[in-house]
């Protein structure tokens, strides 16, 4: 049961994914006892959804169904990315990947991760392809939208009275916080 549960959830969370992908996060969250075991079960799990219709297949990547992803470079930076947010242990992770808001932004992931009952919060820019001039004014956006603690706390269900923006990428705007830092820092902090 713990298997299927947490199958639904990265592949809610992640919409594209492979593999080696599932398999890591299998063995980070102990449920194999090594990578190429968790890989492997991994692959099975795949095929076995995308038989009974639950997933499309593209090529080595399977997605969920209405994902419109052909599996580009940016996509599957930030199922990467994802993943190294669900490897973690002992924490309940909340993930919407690019969902759009009610100003029309589209974050590449907003995340909630839960833990004895608080709460991180964080929206999560994969920037591998965007301007930084096209990601500053993202930045800016999310900053001076007055509504975007209660979005948030709608959207998750819980109470959201701050929030981080990280961003994986070369450039960081100020206020911002690279991704492996703050996955090393502050999320693992929680643990």
């Amino acid at each position: 049961m713990l298997r299927e549960k947490l199958l639904f959830t990265v592949i809610q969370s992640l919409k594209i994914l492979d593999a080696k992908l599932l398999g890591e996060i299998y063995y980070k969250q102990g449920l194999y006892n090594s990578v190429h075991s968790g890989r492997t079960n991994a692959q099975k799990h795949l095929n076995r959804l995308h038989s009974e219709g639950k997933l499309e297949r593209i090529g080595k990547y399977y997605r969920v169904k209405g994902c419109r992803s052909e599996g580009g470079d940016h996509s599957l930076k930030l199922s990467e990315a994802l993943t190294e947010i669900l490897k973690i242990t002992g924490i309940q992770p909340v993930i919407f990947r690019e969902t759009k808001t009610p100003l029309n932004l589209i974050p590449d992931a907003m995340v909630l991760l839960i833990k004895d009952g608080k709460g991180l919060s964080f929206i999560l820019e994969v920037a591998n392809e965007e301007t930084d001039n096209y990601l500053q004014s993202k930045v800016n956006d999310w900053r001076a939208w007055r509504a975007a603690k209660e979005y948030l706390s709608d959207l998750f269900k819980y109470q959201i009275p701050h929030f981080d923006i990280v961003v994986k990428g070369d450039y960081v705007p100020d206020g911002c916080y690279p991704f492996a830092s703050y996955l090393k820092e502050v999320i693992c902090g929680m643990v």
